[in-house]
Order: structure tokens, then sequence, then C-alpha cells
């Protein structure tokens, strides 16, 4: 039996402003494909939560639980927690991490 996966409220609006970013910069075709990849990366960790990495970021500052799977240009980061696994956010890496996830650790 797999991991129960969820998806918080900070991640669920991060989804949302990306695909409302990408409809006013591009596609709809090219929202489909980005969120298609995001949502089957996160489905994934069900059954294998552990095969991404630790934030580098948050192991240097001394936080050792978050973990990430990269996905193109977007980290999805999420947190093991026994059997469950909390999704927290889907961020650009192309942006600093510590204001993007200000006041998210913890879902």
């Amino acid at each position: 039996m797999g991991w129960d996966v969820y998806v918080t409220k900070w991640c669920q609006r991060d989804m949302d402003d990306l695909a409302e970013y990408i409809l006013d910069n591009d596609s709809i075709e090219t929202a489909e494909v980005i969120l298609g990849k995001l949502t089957e990366a996160i489905l994934s960790l069900e059954s294998f939560p552990m095969r991404g990495r630790a934030v580098p970021e948050l192991v240097l500052s001394g936080i050792d639980g978050p973990r990430e799977l990269i996905v193109g240009p977007h980290r999805v980061l999420y947190d093991v927690s026994g059997k469950v696994v909390h999704v927290l956010a889907v961020l650009d890496s192309r942006r600093e991490l510590e204001s993007l996830i200000s006041g998210r650790l913890g879902g």
C-alpha cells in the first residue's frame, strides 16, 4: 500500500498562480503540459516518496526534513512523516528559495 499524499493550500496556490502565468504568457497547451508533469511528479510520491533529495539550502540552514523533486525549472517541495506526504510548494528553481517559502514549512 502506498503513502497518502496531501497538497497543502500553499502548493495549490502555487499551481494556480503558475497556471495563470502560463495562460497569460503562453498557451493552454503549454499550461497543460507543465501542470501535467508537475501533477504526475506529485502523484508519484504515493509509491516512492523518498526518491527526492534533501533540499540543499535547507540542509545548510540546519533544516533536515523537507525533500524535493526537480521538474523542469520547478521544484516540488514536500515532507514525509510516517506514511503521509505533505506537498508544501511548487517553486521556480531560478528564484531564491528562502523568500519563496517563508512561513510555509510545517504545511
